[in-house]
Order: structure tokens, then C-alpha cells, then sequence
């Protein structure tokens, strides 16, 4: 039961869709202000690329300074 690429572009474009919605509700319900959301979303990417560069540093680098 293979579909044609219409019909999946359209399930694609749907689920796209769907996502904006869905985000553009949550924006529109969050119990933060938009500078408050702002900040925790900007620590938050802070941490998590803290915690990447963490893990990528090569074990010479991460001891010889």
C-alpha cells in the first residue's frame, strides 16, 4: 500500500500545519510574558550548548587549560 508523493506532501504540509497551530496556541495560553519566555528559552540554549561543547571537547583540550 504505497502512497503517491501528492498525497504525502499533503500529509507533510498537514503536520507542518498543525505545528504552527499548535505553537501559535501555546504562545497565545503561556503564563509568561514574552520576555520571560524569551529569557528561559535563551538559558535554556545555553545550557544545552554548554552540555554540547562539553561532550564534543576532545579529553586534551577539556585538561590543558
Amino acid at each position: 500500500m504505497r502512497q503517491n508523493d501528492g498525497s504525502t506532501l499533503r500529509e507533510i504540509i498537514s503536520f507542518a500545519a498543525g505545528v504552527g497551530i499548535g505553537a501559535g496556541i501555546a504562545l497565545l495560553f503561556a503564563p509568561a510574558s514574552g520576555e520571560e519566555t524569551r529569557g528561559s528559552i535563551a538559558e535554556s540554549l545555553q545550557e544545552m550548548g554548554g552540555k554540547v561543547r562539553e561532550r564534543f571537547t576532545p579529553e586534551a583540550e577539556r585538561y590543558a587549560g
